[in-house]
């Protein structure tokens, strides 16, 4: 993948992920769960393996994940919940910045290990 293509990709993958996370913050439901993890995937697969972005992705789904299947039964404040959401998004936004093409882009197979995402 060229740079252009990988910038290009890149942006374009991180627009998905903030619709998303938008949405999730609005009261979306699984299917935007399934969506975030799956676009997280997608960037872990054409990305440098990097265990900082990794990690903070994982964080991201985790907390996005409370949001949602908390929503029903409300078992935590739902103050707390768009805090560790918000303060998840930050971390990977800081850690997405310095992402690098993978030199070989690894299998999705390979990216939901990495992660721990159920697809």
């Amino acid at each position: 993948m060229s740079p252009d293509e990988f910038a290009r990709t890149i942006g374009e993958l991180h627009g998905h992920v903030s619709r998303i996370l938008g949405a999730i913050e609005n009261g979306g439901g699984e299917v935007n769960l399934r969506d975030l993890g799956l676009r997280l995937m997608d960037i872990v697969v054409i990305i440098e393996r990097d265990p900082g972005i990794l990690a903070a992705a994982a964080d991201l789904y985790a907390a996005a994940e409370v949001m949602v299947r908390d929503s029903v039964v409300r078992l935590q404040p739902e103050a707390r919940k768009r805090r560790l959401l918000r303060d998840a998004r930050q971390r990977f936004e800081q850690r997405f910045e310095g992402a690098r093409p993978a030199a070989r882009e690894r299998t999705a197979e390979a990216a939901q290990r990495d992660l721990r995402i159920a697809a």
